[in-house]
């Protein structure tokens, strides 16, 4: 019996088509908190958003896409708000636990606007 292997294209495949978009989503967001205060490392938004947009074109559904861009948006803007935790629980007089799900909250919902980029550049 024959065999059904695919014949080999001429080019060999780059090493990240086995990265998973959720994985450059969630390494795109850190990235780009790096980037923001008090880190500092600018450079690193040029790779976070070329990496989001990897991520996101890779997706094999519109809704995968989307939830990709959301999860990035809620992941960066979690993690580079810290000063307004900060605020809440200083200036406002707050416990720490909740200032940390309030914030969790906004981020939730500010990163609704990265999901509908996300759907519109696929």
């Amino acid at each position: 019996m024959a065999s059904a292997a695919k014949p080999k294209t001429g080019r060999p495949a780059a090493w990240w088509t086995g990265v998973s978009p959720w994985l450059a989503a969630v390494g795109s967001a850190g990235l780009l908190t790096l980037a923001f205060p008090p880190f500092g490392f600018w450079p690193l938004a040029f790779v976070a958003l070329a990496l989001l947009l990897w991520a996101v074109t890779s997706a094999e559904r519109l809704v995968t896409a989307g939830l990709l861009g959301w999860l990035f948006g809620a992941l960066f803007y979690y993690g580079s708000s810290w000063w307004a935790t900060h605020s809440l629980i200083v200036y406002g007089g707050m416990s720490t636990p909740v200032a940390y799900v309030l914030i969790g909250v906004a981020a939730v919902l500010v990163a609704i606007p990265t999901a509908l980029f996300a759907l519109g550049f696929t």
